[in-house]
């Protein structure tokens, strides 16, 4: 199974829940890949929807996660 965790990046990395969930994930032999959206607030969200949708078209996922 590939599974995508989409996450906010404006940290510069994933946060720790996060983090030990893909941890666990690829733990049980999870194909993990993690996409990192930039930008604040919805608006941030908003600008993140067409990259994400070219990335997800140029990749295929059994299920996307997103936080």
């Amino acid at each position: 199974m590939r599974i995508l965790f989409v996450s906010s990046g404006n940290s510069g990395g994933v946060g720790f829940v996060v983090k030990r969930q893909l941890e666990s994930l690829k733990s049980k032999g999870v194909d993990v890949d993690i996409y990192l959206l930039k930008g604040k607030g919805f608006i941030g969200y908003l600008k993140g929807i067409r990259p994400l949708r070219k990335y997800l078209n140029e990749h295929k996922y059994d299920l996307v996660h997103a936080h």
